[in-house]
This record gives structure tokens, sequence and C-alpha cells, in this order.
């Protein structure tokens, strides 16, 4: 996929006619509220790259959890 996406974006850009929207140009304010509604809902840190990476060749960790009895 690495090889493939920017092919893809060179080709859409082409085809498309699109111009690339330099950073201060672009509207994220908009929707912020909407963005921090979705990220509140996240109850578990996220596990980073590598971890990820491992946990889809099946190599994830398992967490301990303590249990109060």
């Amino acid at each position: 996929m690495i090889g493939v996406c920017p092919i893809l974006y060179v080709f859409w850009k082409i085809l498309k006619k699109t111009k690339v929207v330099k950073p201060e140009e672009a509207d994220l304010v908009w929707d912020r509220p909407m963005i921090d509604r979705y990220e509140a809902t996240f109850t578990e840190e996220p596990m980073g790259l590598w971890m990820e990476m491992a946990s889809g060749l099946g190599f994830k960790r398992k967490k301990v959890t303590e249990v109060n009895i």
C-alpha cells in the first residue's frame, strides 16, 4: 500500500484537476466539535503502531487485569 497510495493520489489529482490545500488554508475548525466528541468516546488508550502491527500478526500481549473479590 505504501507504493500504491502515492500513485493513486497523483492519478486522482491529475484526473480531477484538484489543487493541494495548504495547511494554513484548510478549515479544520468547523468539524472540531464533532471530532472532539468522537475522541471522547475512546475508553482505552491507543496501542501504538508496533503493537498494532504485532496484534495483526497474532502476537498481541494480553493485558493483566486485577480482580477484586
